[in-house]
């Protein structure tokens, strides 16, 4: 994976090797321990050209079992709500 030196490439991105991952080596503020799990999802939500709302659900959504677990449906839950409300008014 990353040679020995914590990171590596993939695609264009750079990854935190998440066999490296101590807690002095993670980064809260730009690299999460929940965002070494595979893609992140902000690239997945910008190609697909979707809204804040509809972004905030996928977020969510992939993150609930490695964070916030029943919190994070219950966010994801809120914005597919007004999704929904959105569509019905």
């Amino acid at each position: 994976m990353c040679h020995g030196n914590g990171y590596y490439k993939f695609r264009d991105e750079t990854i935190q090797c998440p066999d490296c991952i101590t807690p002095e080596t993670v980064d809260e503020i730009n690299r999460p321990e929940h965002y070494n799990l595979g893609q992140e999802p902000f690239p997945f939500i910008t190609s697909w050209g979707m809204s804040f709302a509809e972004g905030c659900v996928i977020k969510y959504v992939v993150r609930h079992k490695h964070k916030d677990g029943l919190k994070d449906l219950k966010k994801a839950a809120w914005y597919l709500k007004q999704m929904i409300e959105d569509y019905e008014a």
